[in-house]
């Protein structure tokens, strides 16, 4: 678990680090994007899997990171702060 929130607060710290002002700055992982995108449709991480022929625990890893990058913690605030800057569409 130690490792797993040094690596979400590295993440962070970028993501602000690096901000000029536009979310869009963040760099999420074509993986990341495309979770985030199947969430915004409303399916579980298990759906998710299915449909990306991984596990369950690889979209949580994958979700986990774009939360951290975008500075949100539940699945609905990383929806939304995406679909505000674009990283998404409906």
């Amino acid at each position: 678990i130690g490792q797993r929130v040094a690596t979400q607060f590295i993440y962070a710290y970028e993501a602000l680090v690096h901000h000029d002002g536009n979310r869009n700055a963040v760099a999420l992982t074509p993986r990341e994007t495309e979770c985030l995108q199947w969430v915004s449709t409303g399916l579980t991480n298990s759906e998710i899997a299915a449909r990306l022929n991984v596990s369950a625990r690889t979209v949580k890893f994958h979700l986990a990171n774009a939360m951290a990058k975008l500075g949100v913690t539940t699945r609905s605030q990383a929806v939304a702060t995406a679909l505000r800057h674009r990283l998404v569409r409906l």
